[in-house]
Formats: C-alpha cells, sequence, structure tokens
C-alpha cells in the first residue's frame, strides 16, 4: 500500500510531498491523501495536525487555475475557423501558427505576388477560386477571433485575481 506524505520545517509550514511503498514517512512529516500530498503547499502542520492553509490553498488554486485558463486559450487559438470566400465556398481553415505564417507571408507579398488563386482548407482540401482579398480577410478575421480570445483570457485572469475562496477560483471558467 502506498502512504503518502508532507514533509515540513519547524514552522510547520510544508515543503515538500512524496510517497512511500512501506509506510515509513520522514520524522516531522504528516501522511495525507494523493490529493493532498499532490497540493501540499495548500497545507501547515499545526499541533501535529494537518490544517488546511487558506492562503496558500486560494494562491495555489488561483496558479492551477490560471495555468488551465491558459491552456485553453492555447487550444481556442488554433481551431479551425470558418470562412466563406468571396466566391461563396464555406470552408474551415487552419489557425496554427504556420497556417497564420503562411497567409501572413502571402498577404505582405502583395497582391502582384498572388498568383495561384488557391488556399487549402482544414481537412488539406484545395480552395478555389481564393482571391487576394480571401486571403486578406481571413487573416484579418484569424487576428479578429485572436484578439477577442486573448480580451476573454484577460478578463477571466482578472477574475481569477480578485476572487476570495478556493471555490471562487474554481468557478471561473473558460466556455467556447
Amino acid at each position: 500500500m502506498i502512504t503518502h506524505y508532507i514533509t515540513f520545517d519547524d514552522n510547520g509550514n510544508p515543503t515538500g510531498a512524496g510517497s512511500t511503498i512501506d509506510g515509513t514517512i520522514f520524522p516531522g512529516a504528516l501522511g495525507c491523501t494523493q490529493e493532498q500530498a499532490r497540493n501540499w503547499q495548500a497545507y501547515r502542520k499545526k499541533d501535529g495536525l494537518l490544517v488546511v492553509d487558506h492562503l496558500n490553498a486560494v494562491s495555489l488554486a488561483k496558479s492551477n487555475q490560471i495555468a488551465f485558463l491558459v491552456a485553453e486559450h492555447d487550444r481556442a487559438t488554433v481551431l479551425p475557423i470558418e470562412y466563406t470566400t468571396k466566391g461563396g465556398c464555406t470552408e474551415k481553415f487552419p489557425c496554427d501558427d504556420k497556417a497564420i505564417s503562411l497567409l501572413k507571408r502571402a498577404v505582405s507579398a502583395g497582391r502582384e505576388a498572388w498568383s495561384a488563386n488557391v488556399w487549402l482548407s482544414a481537412s488539406g482540401k484545395v480552395i478555389s477560386p481564393f482571391s487576394f482579398e480571401d486571403a486578406q480577410r481571413l487573416l484579418s478575421e484569424i487576428e479578429q477571433r485572436q484578439f477577442n480570445l486573448h480580451q476573454k483570457l484577460l478578463m477571466l485572469i482578472s477574475q481569477v485575481d480578485t476572487a476570495k475562496t478556493t471555490k471562487a477560483v474554481q468557478q471561473i471558467a473558460w466556455s467556447d
């Protein structure tokens, strides 16, 4: 059976966590659940007991929630975007870094350099006709969506920063 534990300094502040197969824990350490060991910074040792350190718990919750929100933001920014060409073809187009870089290079090269009149959809389908104006508008829509998603992330992080309890922090979530 695995025993989980949290180690503490002489003042009761947590210094780390671990687990052991044989049940032996360090002197001064306290046994705990796997979840408590995973979030060891949220606890203190007081009178030989494991107690929640509210300030550390809220701080840890905020840090974890912001990391989650950033990951969800990053996921959302690369989702394909639906766009209808000037010719009336509606498709989803890729929004990953490589696709955006290629689109930016194509647009910055100018209308004179635009000769293929085609572009690839997110599924790899050749979209034709795909005019220079389509490339400009698609890039503009992608950049606008990225800006909106960034604004949303900043708003959510601001809400996390002002939350006072762990429960309040955990209720702030990303939604598509």
